[in-house]
């Protein structure tokens, strides 16, 4: 047959050979779709304006994906999640609150209340 350490090694590296194609495979362009070339055509197709498309990401957590942000690990995870949320603060080196989302907040003379001010144009959705 052959030296099982050589075969071992070549099945690993056909199978990260695999995962690399896989990865690879061709996605959307980032170019916005042209108009409809055809004359004839009465729809006309909304162009996207801002960016647009598939966004593919590898992670090497090994079934250790956790996509609510607060109890993921910092890390893989925490880059995977990046793009997609973003929290109310933040804690600066010094341990002091920084807003992310928040471009200023009050609390009420009783501690009870918070008033929260969110940056213009942040897209929230309910899942």
């Amino acid at each position: 047959m052959g030296n099982p350490t050589v075969i071992r090694m070549l099945t690993a590296l056909g199978l990260i050979a695999a995962t690399v194609l896989a990865g690879c495979k061709g996605g959307t362009s980032t170019v916005p779709p042209a108009s409809a070339s055809s004359a004839a055509s009465t729809t006309t197709k909304a162009v996207p304006t801002g960016p647009y498309g598939e966004l593919r990401m590898a992670t090497a957590t090994f079934g250790g994906q956790v996509l609510d942000p607060v109890p993921a690990p910092t890390g893989a995870i925490a880059t995977l999640l990046a793009p997609m949320f973003d929290f109310l603060f933040t804690v600066d080196s010094k341990g002091q609150l920084i807003g992310r989302l928040v471009e200023k907040w009050d609390v009420s003379p009783d501690g009870l209340s918070w008033t929260y001010v969110i940056r213009k144009g942040v897209k929230f959705h309910n899942g």
